[in-house]
């Protein structure tokens, strides 16, 4: 994750949340962060509106802290992340 990071292909945000229910929504929030293809969204939680919003767009993947692995760490372009995930997964590999 530390060579992510140092690579630039870590981005943190303060929270990824979509306010409608809306595919397009997602994407529109999505580009504003990053034009990579494969981008992986960590975050504590995601509410119903953003987790549903985002299932149709491939390949994008939601993942929590607690249930983000090292495959899906390394096999995107992009990782954006919140704050709050970012301490749990600095938590997590103590």
């Amino acid at each position: 994750m530390s060579e992510r990071i140092k690579a630039g292909d870590v981005l943190t945000i303060d929270k990824f949340v979509v306010p409608e229910l809306k595919t397009k929504l997602f994407v529109d929030l999505l580009r504003k962060q990053t034009d990579a293809a494969k981008v992986l969204i960590v975050s504590d939680s995601f509410d119903e509106n953003t987790f549903k919003s985002a299932r149709n767009v491939k390949p994008v993947k939601l993942a929590t802290a607690s249930d983000v692995n090292t495959e899906q760490l390394l096999g995107f372009q992009k990782i954006l992340v919140t704050q709050k995930a970012l301490e749990q997964l600095a938590e997590r590999t103590k």
